[in-house]
């Protein structure tokens, strides 16, 4: 059975089981992996909140609403990892569920503008 590095270290040294885990995610991210981890928790955090912007912005009124949700579900899900470690649960998966069909959205709402433009050159082109 193959054991991850911070469990193979609190089975050597039993001192270091008082400050392997985290009461709330960030502290339990921040124990675990470090600060890289705590980085890499920030950056995924800043890069969802762009892409909610981007995706509140797009010119589908559903696809406004799905970015809506996803914003207020990410929001939610920030504040409860506070209190409790959520993230890789099953309060986390629905959320960036819907953060990935905003994605979908934006990447839609991108396209749109070049598949008109092609239609309007290709009708220049044939008069």
């Amino acid at each position: 059975m193959k054991l991850s590095a911070a469990a193979a270290l609190r089975a050597k040294n039993p001192a270091t089981n008082r400050y392997s885990d985290g009461q709330n995610l960030y502290l339990n991210v921040l124990a675990e992996e470090g600060i890289l981890g705590l980085l890499s928790l920030i950056a995924l955090a800043i890069a969802a909140l762009a892409t909610i912007y981007r995706g509140c912005h797009v010119r589908d009124p559903a696809g406004r609403a799905i970015c809506a949700a996803s914003g207020v579900g990410i929001m939610t899900l920030a504040l409860h990892s506070l209190l409790d470690v959520t993230l890789p649960g099953p309060i986390g998966l629905p959320a960036f569920a819907l953060l990935a069909v905003a994605a979908i959205f934006i990447a839609l709402d991108r396209e749109q503008p070049r598949r008109r433009f092609r239609q309007a050159a290709s009708f220049a082109s044939s008069e």
